[in-house]
């Protein structure tokens, strides 16, 4: 028999101590472990963000957002780009097949990024960052029930995401899934030919309308409000006042 084994033998009482309290520690020490039901992970993604100060989301979209989009097209292992624009910013997120080296691929989206610095404009730096779930929303809320989807979109992004903004620790808060209106024109053949136009005028004449361009900003009593000059196709009557058009309805 081992000196171990014949120890344990001699001292029974000591060992049964012993082991209540290693086992009282133990039970302890596992009510007082730290767990995360998220645990840190690099996922094979990339985002850039641009800020485009004083600019409507169509301008930051039609200027920042597009020419970055199309530019990193190249980058080896890119699976999938989404670009989503705001007023002000620009984010654009960058797909990539799992095991590529992200390292790398970071490189190469900044040196794609440089290549057509000079058609974006003066003020846009854009930056490329890692995605980790650690950047995902702690927290979601749904809202649902509303009669007027219109209004209560309103009431969300003008009094509710305001108000949990201002919560200690909320770095941000969006609404994301809301309904939008969709315009749509059915040009007729015959009165296109009495009017003597075509339907690619009819597109002549929304490409050329409808344009918003940033002008700067204003701060007045502490709030910063941004500036912007032309005018944004959002209704049917904005339509229906343009050249050439006058049948538009919504759907």
């Amino acid at each position: 028999m081992s000196k171990l084994a014949v120890l344990s033998l001699k001292n029974r009482a000591l060992i049964a101590l012993i082991t209540i309290c290693a086992a009282i520690v133990g039970g302890v020490s596992l009510t007082n472990l730290k767990q995360e039901l998220i645990p840190t992970m690099e996922l094979p993604a990339l985002i850039v963000t641009a800020s485009y100060p004083g600019a409507s989301p169509d301008v930051v979209e039609e200027d920042v957002a597009t020419p970055i989009e199309e530019a990193i097209q190249a980058v080896p292992g890119l699976e999938s780009t989404t670009a989503t624009s705001s007023s002000n910013m620009a984010f654009i997120q960058a797909m990539f097949d799992y095991g590529t080296d992200m390292a790398t691929s970071e490189q190469k989206m900044q040196q794609a990024i440089s290549r057509i610095d000079s058609q974006l404009p003066d003020a846009v730096d854009p930056q490329v960052v890692a995605l980790s779930l650690d950047e995902f929303p702690v927290i979601q809320v749904a809202a649902s029930g509303f009669e007027d989807p219109a209004t209560a979109q309103d009431d969300l992004e003008n009094i509710v995401i305001p108000e949990i903004e201002d919560i200690d620790g909320v770095g941000s808060a969006t609404v994301t899934g809301a309904a939008s209106e969709r315009i749509t024109i059915t040009p007729v053949p015959e009165n296109l030919q009495t009017a003597g136009v075509t339907q690619q005028a009819i597109s002549d004449a929304l490409q050329q309308n409808g344009n918003l361009f940033p002008g700067g900003e204003i701060t007045e009593d502490g709030e910063t409000l941004t500036v912007q000059t032309g005018l944004k196709l959002s209704s049917v009557d904005d339509i229906r006042n343009l050249p050439l058009v006058s049948n538009a309805e919504p759907q």
